[in-house]
Parts: C-alpha cells; structure tokens; sequence
C-alpha cells in the first residue's frame, strides 16, 4: 500500500487532528493503492505555520549551501527514478514512459547546475 494516514508536517509524520484519512485509487485499475492522511483547516494552519518558520531559516541560508541541498534532492529522485515512476503510475495510471519523463523533469527542477544552463 502507498502512504500513510498521517501528515508530514516540520519534518515529521503526525496524525491529523481528525484521525481521517483518504483512500488512493488507481485511475487505471479503480483499485485502492494507499491511504493518505485528511487534512482539517487547523492541520493546514499548522503546517503553514511550521512552512513559515522553515522559510525565515531558509533565507539565512547561504547560496552555496542552498545549492548544495538541492543538488542533494535531484540526486536522490535520480537514484529513485524507477520506484518513484513505479508509484507515480500507481497513484496516476499514466503510462510508465510518461512517469519516467516525470522523475528525470522533478530532478532537473531541483538540479542548480542544470537550471544555470537552461538560464544561460
């Protein structure tokens, strides 16, 4: 099963304040895949508040170390292309080519060094 019935919120799974959660169905099979956890207004006021605060030590981050971070997640949906393309066609039923193209794009977009060439 894909998920969880929880929420990732200030680097850590918590349960909604509701305990609800959401099936994931594949479009392609209407077979249920997951469970993702329900988020209430007050879940998102939460996480906006933890965002916020994650956002004020971000921009005292220095470049070289921002690019260093993001070049870290490009490299890891680089070396789990093929897995998250895998739950990507579960929670879609899109095409497994298409969700391949997907993590090689989500990658670039996190790549510093990539984004300067396109920039360029």
């Amino acid at each position: 099963m894909l998920g969880r019935p929880q929420l990732f919120v200030n680097g850590a799974w918590v349960e909604p304040v509701l305990k609800g959660s959401l099936d994931l169905v594949n479009p392609a099979t209407e077979k249920v895949v997951g469970v993702v956890g329900a988020a209430t207004a007050e879940d998102v006021a939460v996480a906006v508040t933890a965002a916020r605060a994650a956002f004020k030590s971000w921009k005292r981050t220095s470049g070289a170390e921002r690019a260093r971070l993001l070049h870290a997640v490009a490299a890891g949906v680089r070396a789990r292309k093929e897995e998250l393309a895998a739950l990507e066609v579960a929670d879609c039923g899109k095409p497994l080519d298409e969700a391949l193209w997907d993590m090689d794009d989500v990658a670039t977009t996190f790549d510093v060094r990539r984004l300067r060439a396109c920039w360029a």
